[in-house]
């Protein structure tokens, strides 16, 4: 094997090496998180269909299938954006989602909350668990707005590989009634571990390594 041969090879043995360490980013670690818009289904959802009758649905129903629907339009509420959004009608009633995530990488996790009647003040809980609860908010939409979105922000640091969101409206929501919207659900990395001493000095040790063999 000749000099530049053999360079060459380890050029590339270092730069695959780098190209490895480089690729552990937000970008290359996104979570997959399906239909944050509840638009995505195949068929067509009609304004008032269950959630529950959908396939695929991404999003499993808690409580009552019957209480859970895909609105185009209510009152005056449409939706944040696309054509639909998810209602959620009476108490301990919602949706789940379970997606894909990176230990120790923190991600922040943004959604549309809505209410229709003037009188009413329902609460909804957010929940994000893994391998532990990692978010565990209840969020009263109380002074806001009749058919007035508003956006609410969470975030978190995963501890696992998997991990599961819910919206359910609060068994204490002042109302049976109150009815609970939701929509425009975006779950974005924020920041990732910084690398190790360990793998440092690995990247480091090898591109001496490869350096001395020239």
């Amino acid at each position: 094997m000749n000099k530049t041969t053999n360079h060459k090879k380890q050029t590339l043995l270092l730069s695959a090496s780098i190209a490895v360490f480089a690729s552990i980013t937000p970008e290359a670690q996104s979570s997959v998180f399906a239909n944050g818009g509840f638009d995505d289904y195949s068929g067509t959802p009609a304004d008032g269909i269950q959630l529950s009758t959908l396939t695929p649905s991404d999003w499993t129903t808690v409580g009552t299938s019957s209480q859970v629907l895909l609105k185009k339009s209510g009152g005056g509420l449409t939706p944040q954006n696309g054509s639909y959004y998810l209602g959620i009608f009476n108490r301990n009633n919602g949706v789940s989602q379970t997606f894909d995530t990176v230990a120790g990488y923190t991600y922040e996790l943004s959604f549309y909350l809505a209410k229709q009647a003037t009188s009413s003040s329902p609460t909804v809980d957010v929940n994000v668990t893994g391998n532990t609860p990692l978010v565990d908010d209840s969020i009263q939409i109380i002074n806001w707005g009749q058919d007035t979105w508003q956006q609410q922000t969470v975030s978190f640091t995963a501890d696992s590989a998997s991990t599961s969101l819910s919206f359910i409206e609060n068994a204490s929501s002042q109302t049976s009634s109150a009815d609970v919207f939701v929509d425009t659900i975006v779950l974005s990395v924020t920041s990732v571990p910084e690398p190790s001493a360990t793998t440092l000095l690995g990247l480091g040790g090898l591109a001496l390594i490869l350096r001395r063999k020239k």
